[in-house]
């Protein structure tokens, strides 16, 4: 479901796609069978900054112009509607390719509006939105499924989650983080069924986990990181049933103990969050032992 994605801007339906020398040899095809009634806009955009600024240098603006008319020819019967367009075509460049496409889609959530410093109750640190949201379509949870954080904190997965329709159960051992994260999702309408429980004394197990394990100097992270992560992973593994997806600062790495208890790294995600902090997010996926033939 394109509608979960965090960080796409827009989603386009590809007409035509072929080499620049191609693009402007050939006649594009009639691109109105694909459009909706209306009007219509052609925009450009190249995804190779490089060549677009030298080629800019070489010969200015006129060939953007040149292209946006010649996609705009195969709009035929369409008005040009620059400013309320019904229909979006793309014209995108990348290095000798050319994708025209009709936007189906743009991402007009507001991530930004549900930052941690603008939510009813705070935090001393959580995810930005966008990352919440993006190791939540990691897990590959569908509606109406659920999805565990055993280290909810305030409740920034959960959040995230509950407004896609995915059903969400949170935990923490702190229960003042509990109770922010209750007046978080009910901020937003979300039901959850929140407790308070240390992780490592918790026997719940669902198909799919998402957290973001306690990390820096607002943790209570008591002697040797290095084992206390250690153990999370190992408790995280029997928790999770299908899927598991999970963040850690670079300096820690958790392959080595998910080794141990049958998960399988399937993906890993770096995100800078500063110059000093980078943050992994891994996917991890359960073991299944294949029972032998008979």
């Amino acid at each position: 479901n394109i509608r979960r994605l965090a960080y796409s801007r827009m989603a386009m339906k590809i007409l035509w796609e072929g080499s620049i020398a191609s693009f402007w040899k050939r006649r594009l095809p009639d691109l109105t069978s694909a459009m909706a009634r209306g009007s219509f806009a052609v925009r450009l955009h190249s995804l190779d900054k490089d060549s677009e600024s030298s080629e800019r240098k070489r010969s200015g603006k006129s060939d953007a112009r040149k292209m946006i008319a010649k996609v705009a020819t195969s709009c035929n019967g369409k008005k040009a509607d620059l400013t309320h367009p019904k229909n979006i075509i793309w014209c995108i460049t990348d290095k000798d390719r050319v994708f025209i496409g009709l936007q189906v889609w743009k991402n007009e959530e507001r991530f930004a509006g549900r930052r941690n410093h603008l939510r009813h109750a705070k935090a001393p640190v959580s995810l930005h939105p966008k990352l919440a949201r993006a190791m939540v379509n990691l897990t590959g949870v569908q509606k109406p499924g659920t999805i565990l954080d055993p280290l909810c904190g305030t409740g920034g997965i959960l959040i995230e989650a509950g407004l896609m329709g995915i059903g969400v159960r949170g935990q923490d051992i702190d229960m003042l983080m509990v109770e922010r994260a209750k007046k978080n999702l009910a901020a937003f309408r979300i039901a959850g069924k929140l407790t308070q429980k240390d992780i490592f004394l918790s026997r719940q197990t669902f198909s799919h986990v998402v957290t973001d394990p306690p990390y820096g100097k607002n943790t209570r992270i008591r002697g040797d990181a290095a084992v206390f992560y250690a153990r999370i992973i190992r408790k995280l593994a029997a928790m999770t049933g299908r899927r598991l997806v999970v963040s850690f600062p670079q300096t820690h790495d958790p392959r080595p103990a998910a080794r141990t208890c049958d998960l399988e790294l399937v993906g890993m995600f770096d995100h800078v969050l500063h110059r000093s902090l980078t943050k992994v997010i891994y996917v991890f996926e359960k073991k299944v032992e294949k029972k032998p033939r008979r």
